[in-house]
């Protein structure tokens, strides 16, 4: 490694990255050597965990360094600006060299390279991004870099040699009694990470800013954990998630069938081991994490999770994947949702710990409900295999997600199932209003094809129709009226000159409406849709409304019969005042020129406003949103939200959603069928969907 680091431009032209055999040098040669703040949070990784020559498996060490920070930071609580901030830079790093550098086999493997034999940090780091470690091991290695990366040193080598040997064993100590093992008396047989970790951890309390006192208390609350399982699996999918693949991460296929009925049984016997599965199958926790889950009977406790055993349920609270989420204002008219939702049991584990709640009353959590009952390992085996892949609970757990979405459940409802929120993306949580019932019969279905009976009846007291997600959604009804309100203002019967202007501004305005409605557009102070756009022969129109990494360019939406219809006569308008505009201020004016332009489909915008000096403004979200009243409120991308839950109502694949809506794709699921479809299919059949929307939407102004 150069002196000068990677952020050096002399690194950049070394003669390594002209060597076609490595698979890494390709990626480094992509990257935007300008982006200076990127590539100095880089070098200073480099620093920490020095890399080889041609810095084989970038992506897995950015990935795996910013999730071993953060899931130490998750397990010492509040922590110092400082400390914030470098998990904000490696996010930073792993997104940025995530969308130049898709995975690929040789990322995954290149941890167990013997050339990376004498870069014991750096082949740490890589494991921890692709591999399932111990909770343990990734904290350890999240505090030791936070503390190398404070006091501008590298890490130990000889201590990541330890992590890596501690990384390949199954690890009896779980996360949740770090505390209690740190505190306690050194013993002689403990690993060699623990003593360097209880030496160095006043140091690392003192240098991050952490006010966790260990031994305070008994471990983690099922906050913690639950927010830390359940965020870093929307973070890290990890292979053959996206695409709906079993990879070494998961279960075979037999495997799976073989593991579900053995469960089975367990939940048909009424072996504790068969509860804990049942529960951990559709709470996102480990086999052993469960058992800090609360039970209640009656009164649900104000929780993430939380076990209503009377009705047989498991209540979770979802607001930590979207905690910055817009809420409508007191009166606004939108379709209720919450974060809060239930999913049933079977019916054979409800049975069995209502009975377990009656010989327990005081029972608290599960462990306690189940007291005496010590769940296996993560890392230990199901079944007795002599597989390749061992059939682990760890791998299990990685498996529930893809056999439910094999069944045709839809991404976004599967991942609110099993709460492995990696089978859907991070947008979702935003604009996504997923109903009850949808959640119910998903996790019927997944209890019906594992084998384990069925699901508990979800009874006559619960709405089932209540929404789970985004609160922002519009209702058609409120789409309708703010159509027919914005349609009553134009007044084209008046043929003076303020009153063809008044009429043009509002016919403009509502034309915005409908457009930011049918394509999803955001909210923007200048709608990007150009005038060159052709209604009558071009297949589709472009939107440049963001750039993101992997959609740089932003992208082509379907545009149907209606919307072509309504930009048609949107020309007419502009057609006939033309003359009003060069009769008043001349054919050189900006009024005469726009409208000129979007009359012969010249390049320019499609939408303008005219102003009383005859100069033009450009027409953004606030052009329509301004002229409604208090009780027509509608959220400024309220198009995007109504569009992505009438698409997936009316059962369009997730992927052909998440292209409408022009979301940013994780570097993973560029090797999905997100882009793996045929563009003419996509448009036809989505123009197909919007047309129907139309209908119901705007039904006044169809053909007749």
């Amino acid at each position: 490694m150069p002196a000068a680091g990677i952020a050096h431009p002399s690194y950049w032209s070394s003669t390594v990255f002209n060597d076609s055999t490595s698979p890494f040098c390709s990626t480094l040669a992509q990257l935007d050597s300008s982006n200076g703040a990127h590539l100095a949070t880089l070098s200073e990784l480099q620093r920490c965990a020095p890399p080889p020559i041609d810095v084989a498996g970038l992506l897995g060490a950015c990935t795996g360094a910013h999730r071993a920070a953060h899931a130490a930071l998750a397990w010492a609580g509040p922590c110092s600006p400082d400390a914030s901030l470098i998990l904000q830079r490696l996010d930073g790093l792993a997104r940025w060299v995530g969308s130049y550098a898709p995975l690929d086999a040789a990322e995954v493997t290149a941890w167990s390279t013997r050339r990376l034999a004498r870069h014991a940090g750096w082949a740490m780091l890589i494991r921890i991004g692709h591999e399932d470690c111990s909770e343990v091991v990734v904290v350890t290695a999240g505090l030791f870099l936070l503390r190398a990366w404070s006091n501008n040193r590298p890490l130990p080598q000889s201590l990541f040699q330890i992590l890596r040997v501690a990384a390949a064993q199954p690890s009896p100590l779980e996360l949740t009694g770090l505390d209690e093992v740190l505190v306690r008396a050194p013993r002689d047989d403990e690993p060699a990470w623990l003593t360097a970790l209880r030496k160095h951890w006043p140091q690392m309390q003192h240098q991050l800013g952490v006010e966790r006192v260990l031994g305070s208390t008994a471990g983690p609350s099922v906050e913690s954990v639950t927010r830390s399982r359940w965020l870093g699996s929307r973070d890290y999918p990890g292979l053959g998630v996206r695409d709906l693949t079993f990879t070494h991460r998961q279960l075979s296929e037999r495997q799976l069938q073989l593991v579900n009925a053995q469960i089975g049984r367990w939940i048909t016997e009424h072996n504790p081991l068969g509860a804990f599965a049942a529960v951990a199958a559709i709470s996102g926790l480990t086999i052993e994490q469960v058992r800090l889950i609360r039970c209640a009977k009656g009164d649900i406790p104000e929780a993430s999770l939380a076990l209503d055993l009377q009705r047989g349920w498991l209540m979770a609270d979802i607001e930590c994947l979207a905690p910055d989420a817009g809420q409508p204002p007191a009166g606004a008219n939108c379709l209720p949702a919450t974060s809060r939702y239930p999913t049933p049991l079977p019916e054979a584990v409800v049975r069995y710990l209502q009975q377990c709640l009656c010989d327990a009353p005081r029972a608290s959590t599960l462990g306690q409900l189940l007291e005496g009952f010590s769940p296996p390992h993560t890392e230990a085996s199901i079944l007795s295999a002599q597989d390749a892949i061992t059939p682990s609970w760890a791998r299990w757990h990685n498996s529930r997600g893809i056999l439910l979405r094999r069944q045709g459940v839809e991404s976004h409802v599967a991942s609110l199932v099993t709460k492995d929120f990696g089978q859907s993306i991070k947008s979702k949580a935003f604009y996504s209003r997923v109903r009850r019932k949808e959640i119910w019969d998903a996790a019927a279905r997944l209890f019906e094809v594992a084998g384990w009976g069925r699901a508990q009846d979800i009874g006559s007291d619960m709405d089932i129709e209540a929404g789970v997600g985004c609160a922002l959604v519009p209702p058609p009804t409120l789409v309708r009226a703010i159509h027919q309100h914005l349609k009553s203002s134009c007044c084209p019967a008046d043929r003076t000159l303020p009153g063809w202007a008044r009429n043009l501004n509002m016919q403009s305005r509502r034309l915005a409406f409908v457009l930011s409605i049918l394509l999803a557009l955001r909210e923007a102070s200048q709608l990007s849709l150009g005038s060159d756009f052709d209604e009558r022969v071009d297949p589709f129109m472009l939107v440049h409304d963001k750039s993101t990494p992997s959609l740089p360019a932003g992208g082509p939406l379907p545009v149907g019969k209606f919307l072509r219809l309504q930009i048609a006569e949107w020309r007419t308008v502009c057609s006939r005042g033309l003359d009003h505009a060069r009769g008043r201020w001349g054919p050189r004016c900006a009024a005469s020129e726009a409208l000129l332009a979007i009359a012969s489909r010249s390049p320019g915008p499609l939408l303008c406003l005219v102003r009383p000096d005859g100069r033009i403004k450009a027409v953004g979200t606030w052009a329509w949103r301004d002229q409604l009243p208090h009780e027509l409120w509608i959220s400024p991308d309220g198009g995007r939200k109504l569009l992505e839950n009438e698409l997936r109502r009316r059962c369009v694949p997730t992927h052909s959603i998440d292209a409408m809506l022009r979301h940013e794709r994780t570097p993973a699921s560029r090797q999905d069928s997100a882009s793996d479809f045929i563009l003419v299919q996509w448009i036809r059949r989505l123009e197909s969907e919007q047309d129907q929307i139309a209908a119901e939407l705007f039904a006044a102004d169809l053909p007749r």
